[in-house]
Order: structure tokens, then sequence, then C-alpha cells
């Protein structure tokens, strides 16, 4: 995996999520869990969100369909979680600025050893 890692803000979770199920609370991980593998949105079919959190009986897929109505959005065909969005937006320009910042040292290290 590129980035084997997400930051995961606790208490934040806990505080927008205190009123699901356990199976609801641990659907909206695994399709969050999703959104932050596949990089971004997921799709709007059932079906797919099922294979994504493996989702078995009825009421795991009640659940999923549930927690995707309440935390996700619609948009141009695909669901789109805010949070999500902005901490990949957040970790891609964090990655951006730490590869200039290394390209830049290889130049000035190639440039410094081109002057000797």
């Amino acid at each position: 995996s590129a980035k084997p890692w997400i930051a995961w803000y606790m208490s934040d979770y806990r505080a927008k999520t205190l009123h699901l199920s356990f199976c609801e609370s641990e659907a909206y991980r695994r399709l969050i869990e999703a959104y932050y593998e596949r990089r971004g949105p997921l799709p709007m079919d059932h079906s797919a969100l099922y294979r994504l959190t493996a989702a078995q009986d009825e009421a795991e897929r009640e659940a999923v369909r549930r927690v995707a109505k309440e935390f996700f959005t619609e948009n141009g065909g695909e669901l789109h979680q805010k949070r999500c969005d902005q901490e990949l937006e957040t970790s891609q320009a964090y990655s951006n600025a730490q590869s200039c910042r290394a390209n830049m040292r290889w130049h000035n290290k190639r440039i410094a050893k081109a002057k000797r």
C-alpha cells in the first residue's frame, strides 16, 4: 500500500457516531477505510459497497446503507465524505511539499558537487 496508515481522530469519530449501533459503526469504519484505500470517492452501487465492507447478511447490508446515506453525499455518481476528502487533500499537499523539498536538496547537492 502506498500509505499504510491514516490519521484517525478518535474523539471526532466517537462524537459523531455515538448514536450508531455496533454494526453501523463497523460499517462506517470500513467505508472510511475503503475511501482511504481508494484515495477517493466510493461507488454508489450498493452491491459494490457490500463487497468493499464485506457485508454478509441483511443486517450488515442495512447498516452499510444507513451509514452511507447519513455520512456520505452523492456527487457525480459517486459517494463523497467531506472529512475524508479534506484529509486526503491535506495528505496530498504534505506529500507534494515533501517531494519538492527533497528535489531541492538533491538539486542543491548536484550544484555544490559541480562547483568543486
